[in-house]
């Protein structure tokens, strides 16, 4: 089942920054969006998200156009996104900020709060640092709270911003494992990343953009092998 679609969006700030961009999304389904600076990447998750309005064109979830819904609307639905630059509460706990999130993110019984928190912090692996003050985090475990405070939305669709920015190399393979694990258990996955490998260890699906345009969709060998994503993304002139 199509669980998000994104059809023919297009938007311009100085210049055009997204140009007819469609895809779609099944449930249960990993994908991964790739492209150079400036492709319209993040733009393209924050018009998912809610927090940009496209200039042409719609978004739906689970079959109703969420074009007009704001983000806080849309998060309730089930669309959670988790940022490059984590932003906590940071002189609250890791409990407090992600108790916050399951709150107020989600819709449901109130009573359940504390319990979908701390199942949120032991998917993340923070539950033993749940009475740490958020600011005083390492960068690997203020990544792990954002995605501990998306999860506690409790999303059908969890959407990734270059989560791994910033992170050494086995702070990246710890990341993707956690990702793989959470994709594993039935989450919708949609990741966009510079650090291309650890994509390919969670995507079955890459989406490959250039100039606010999809220029590749399917599987990931194969999109990474297409000539014109390996000219614009990588450098490398098609033959």
């Amino acid at each position: 089942m199509t669980v998000l679609e994104v059809r023919d969006v297009s938007k311009t700030f100085v210049g055009p920054v997204l140009e007819g961009m469609s895809f779609s999304v099944e449930n249960g389904e990993a994908v991964g969006i790739v492209g150079p600076n400036g492709a319209g990447k993040t733009t393209l998750l924050n018009v998912v998200v809610g927090d940009v309005t496209p200039d042409v064109g719609s978004v739906w979830f689970k079959q109703q156009n969420i074009t007009a819904l704001p983000s806080n609307h849309r998060c309730r639905l089930g669309i959670a996104k988790a940022s490059q630059i984590p932003r906590p509460f940071d002189g609250l706990t890791v409990f407090e900020n992600v108790l916050t999130a399951a709150t107020f993110g989600r819709v449901g019984d109130r009573s359940h709060d504390e319990d979908v928190a701390v199942e949120s912090l032991v998917t993340t692996d923070l539950l033993a640092k749940a009475n740490s003050v958020a600011g005083s985090l390492t960068l690997l475990d203020r990544k792990r709270l954002e995605l501990a405070r998306a999860l506690a939305s409790q999303p059908t669709v969890l959407l990734l911003d270059e989560i791994a920015g910033g992170l050494t190399e086995a702070e990246v393979h710890v990341l993707v494992e956690k990702v793989s694990q959470i994709h594993r258990a039935g989450m919708t996955i949609v990741w966009i990343e510079h650090v291309v490998h650890a994509l390919m260890k969670v995507a079955e699906r890459l989406i490959a953009m250039s100039f606010g345009q999809k220029i590749a969709d399917g599987n990931p060998s194969h999109v990474m092998a297409d000539p014109a994503v390996r000219e614009v993304y990588l450098g490398v002139e098609g033959e």
